[in-house]
């Protein structure tokens, strides 16, 4: 599709080309997503700056939020927190449940994005003002394919749940009065091996 010009199309049929190559697209990134779900790859462990990785996924996804006329906040402290971790994969987790948070708010909405240091862990909030999760969903959410979106296709929480188990976390869920609360632990750096004998405990 990419090697046929558009002269050596039928005029008719010219139209089509692009709107051929976007959906091949899409497929592309179906396929990339299910591959990483089915076959992931080991983390490459090494000490990560959860204050920098939050700061890079909010720049980011910035495009995306002020399309849709949403407002993040970040409420993190400007000194250095380490986790033990892969950088690439823990950004890639966030970015799925940070564009689920987006999915599900309103035009004029505002995410606010919370790191909290604890003694054994740190805990990342990333909390929408959308309509929540209905109780009869709640259970479901992590399911792979499961979604409420029209577009969407139900892995990028999946995805990232099993990023998170990888580095020894828990993603959780709370239902404030409105909206939705994402929470990720993840052990401290200090505390790495510690913590992660407590959750799989």
């Amino acid at each position: 599709m990419q090697l046929i010009k558009p002269a050596q199309w039928p005029e008719s049929f010219r139209p089509y080309q692009q709107l051929i190559l976007d959906e091949i697209q899409t497929i592309n990134q179906v396929l990339d997503k299910f591959v990483l779900l089915t076959s992931p790859s080991a983390p490459q462990m090494g000490p990560v700056n959860m204050t920098e990785t939050i700061q890079t996924m909010a720049q980011a996804i910035q495009s995306t939020s002020l399309r849709q006329d949403i407002t993040l906040v970040l409420e993190i402290s400007t000194h250095s927190a380490y986790v033990m971790g892969d950088p690439d994969q823990l950004l890639q987790a966030f970015q799925f449940i940070l564009n689920n948070a987006i999915d599900a708010s309103p035009k004029d909405g505002k995410i606010i994005i919370r790191l909290i240091e604890n003694e054994s862990h740190l805990r990342i909030s990333i909390i929408d003002n959308g309509p929540g999760i209905p109780e009869n969903l709640r259970l479901r959410v992590l399911d792979p394919f499961f979604t409420t979106q029209k577009e969407g296709i139900g892995l990028g929480l999946t995805i990232a749940q099993q990023i998170i188990l990888a580095h020894h976390g828990k993603l959780h869920f709370s239902i404030p009065t409105s909206g939705t609360e994402v929470l990720v632990d993840l052990p401290c750096l200090p505390n790495f091996y510690e913590y992660s004998l407590c959750i799989s405990e």
